[in-house]
């Protein structure tokens, strides 16, 4: 997974399988954007495989930004990861963008 940073805007590119080895790292991609105050702009379209702990962790990240009035979306989302949404009732038009 890759984190840019521009002005306000945390972007991350999410990797292909969003399994529990990477929900750590995950985690702490969206911790250092919060810590900065950061809008967050998610590229979910190479994601293959999605665990639920990886899906509740990107869910609690876009809460967290919704709380704090800055903007969460996913953009360019691949069918794996809109299908994984909508199985878990987290799918979002406003958020998930494919």
């Amino acid at each position: 997974m890759k984190l840019d940073v521009t002005e306000q805007t945390a972007t991350i590119e999410l990797a292909p399988c969003l399994d529990i080895f990477v929900a750590e790292e995950l985690l702490a991609l969206f911790v250092e954007a919060d810590e900065k105050s950061l809008d967050l702009n998610i590229n979910g379209k190479d994601v293959e495989k999605a665990s639920t702990a990886c899906l509740q962790i990107i869910h609690s990240a876009a809460v967290s930004c919704v709380e704090a009035d800055r903007s969460f979306q996913i953009n360019d989302s691949s069918d794996v990861l809109v299908t994984a949404f909508k199985d878990l009732g987290l799918y979002s038009n406003d958020t998930l963008r494919s």
